[in-house]
Formats: structure tokens, C-alpha cells, sequence
């Protein structure tokens, strides 16, 4: 898509990337060609772009994993729902977390769902059955938090309801309707 939209030589393109590496070349060839390369959400910062607009990924994962620690009472077994593992912007949460969650909280698993809502949903079931004595688990990708919080409803895991800890990131509506009904304890904006 990149590739197509420089050949109609637009003047400027915005990205955001699941995989940052395959694209950095691309980036490159447009800026040659005087288009300006942008960057919002997820940045590559070894590549030609001229600007990224988004968060400090680092610093909202380590909010998050604060976050965590302070609901946790500094300590627990913490599993990590992310949406793609190649993905820049969600392996800095992820590293922000395990800093934030502080040395007396273990992150025990990882689990990837390829930003796939059926994949999130069955991800979220295995984490759940394969760790009955979680915690607390972090959704550090938008969509994460609301499949968590589907699967928590289910008959199999609705008693862990208000005794596992879930913090998501960003505000879609399922997410802060999952809040109001005390599934999700905090989401980062």
C-alpha cells in the first residue's frame, strides 16, 4: 500500500506498523522521492521519517505495570495479552510493565493474538486456563482489554471477576464499559 501510494507521488504518507523492519527501505524511497514520511502510533526511529506523532510507549507501559503493582499491593503473577510480537510501539509497553510492575511481581507469560479478535479470545481463554493463580493480566494493545474482559464473563471464569486484576490500554467503548461493571480495574489513555 505504501509502495502504490508513492508511485501516485503523494506529498506526505502516515504510518503506523505491525512489523517495523520490511517497511524501513519504503520509508527511504519516499522521502528520495520528496514525499514527507510520517510516523503516529508505532515509531521507526532508525528510519528516514521526519516526525512521529504517538505516545511514549515506554513510559505508558511503565504507568501500566505501576499501575499493576499499586492493585497487586506490589506483588503477584502478571500475564501479558499483546497484539503482534514484532510490533515497536507494544514490545516498549511491555518493557515500560515489566519495569513498572516492580522486582516482587513476576510476568509468568506472554501471549500474542496477531490483532485477530478470535485468536484474542481463544489467547485469552488459554492464558486463563493455564494460570489459574494469576494475578493480574495486562492488555497492552486496544483491543485486548475487551476480549479479556468477554471471556471473563463466560460461566468457565466469571468468579475470577473482581479478584483478577485487569489493566488495558486505551478507551474503546468495551473497555470502559468493562470498567462500570468491574471487569477491568484500569485502562492507559
Amino acid at each position: 500500500m505504501i509502495e502504490d501510494l508513492i508511485r501516485k507521488k503523494v506529498q506526505a504518507i502516515s504510518i503506523s506498523l505491525n512489523e517495523p523492519k520490511p517497511v524501513e527501505p519504503v520509508i527511504a524511497e519516499g522521502m528520495k522521492q520528496g514525499i514527507l514520511m510520517m510516523m503516529f502510533d508505532s515509531d521507526l526511529p532508525n528510519s528516514q521519517r521526519v516526525m512521529y506523532i504517538g505516545t511514549d510507549n515506554k513510559a505508558a507501559g511503565r504507568t501500566m505495570g505501576e499501575t499493576m503493582a499499586k492493585l497487586l499491593n506490589g506483588q503477584g503473577k502478571v500475564g501479558i495479552i499483546t497484539g503482534g510480537l514484532g510490533a515497536l510501539n507494544l514490545n516498549q509497553r511491555i518493557e515500560g510493565l515489566k519495569e513498572g510492575v516492580g522486582p516482587t511481581s513476576e510476568v509468568i507469560d506472554i501471549q500474542a493474538t496477531d490483532d485477530d479478535l478470535q485468536k484474542g479470545l481463544s489467547v485469552s481463554e488459554a492464558m486463563l486456563r493455564a494460570h489459574p493463580d494469576l494475578n493480574g493480566i495486562a492488555c497492552v494493545s486496544t483491543t485486548r482489554g475487551p476480549t479479556l474482559a468477554q471471556v471473563s464473563k463466560s460461566p468457565e471464569f466469571q468468579d475470577r471477576i473482581g479478584k483478577l486484576v485487569i489493566v488495558a490500554f486505551d478507551d474503546l467503548e468495551e473497555t470502559k464499559r468493562a470498567i462500570n461493571e468491574g471487569i477491568i480495574a484500569a485502562t492507559m489513555v
